[in-house]
């Protein structure tokens, strides 16, 4: 879910790749990713799980902002999260 709300509202994200941290999880993965976008009636991106090495520029940003305590990066309230939860009204 949170990688939802990390790409929610970039249209200019046809593909996005993926960590694969936890193999054998993509469908799921992919599968919440798609049912979410649906839900908001957007196009949900093209997902490539690959290995995100240590020395790849995406392990250094979210490194530094871990150091930085996030400074700069987006933030999702509990109150966000519990909302995908939630049955959508009609």
């Amino acid at each position: 879910m949170l990688i939802y709300f990390a790409i929610q509202g970039c249209p200019d994200f046809l593909t996005l790749e993926i960590d694969e941290e936890y193999t054998g999880k993509e469908h799921i993965i992919q599968t919440t990713l798609e049912r979410l976008f649906l839900r908001d009636g957007s196009p949900a991106p093209h997902l490539i799980f690959v290995r995100v090495g240590k020395h790849s520029p995406a392990h250094k940003l979210a490194w530094t902002a871990h150091r930085n305590k996030g400074n700069g990066v987006k933030k999702v309230t509990a109150k966000q999260i519990l909302a995908l939860l939630a049955p959508k009204k009609p």
